[in-house]
């Protein structure tokens, strides 16, 4: 099951556990967000790192830029997620 966010899937992993459900053996589950705290939980959560802090200084690099030369920039940074795979999920 693809979760939200890493926050929401520690509900689900509760409730998995309240099931009698063993993860990954019975559901594989993989949240979005990349929290660092992630690795530390049992098992080990798979996600999506989409890699905020990259995005909020590109933000931050384009907004100085339009404040520098009053035009905004051209085109598109793409800043790219990264699965990070981890027990929880099999793949």
């Amino acid at each position: 099951a693809l979760i939200a966010s890493d926050g929401a899937m520690l509900g689900v992993c509760r409730a998995a556990y309240e099931l009698g459900l063993r993860i990954p053996d019975d559901v594989s589950l993989i949240g979005v967000d990349g929290i660092q705290q992630g690795e530390y939980f049992a098992p080990p959560l798979t996600t999506v790192d989409t890699r905020i802090a990259e995005m909020g200084a590109a933000a931050v690099r384009a907004l100085l830029e339009m404040i520098e030369t009053g035009r905004r920039r051209r085109g598109v940074e793409t800043i790219e997620p990264r699965l990070l795979v981890r027990a929880s999920a099999r793949i």
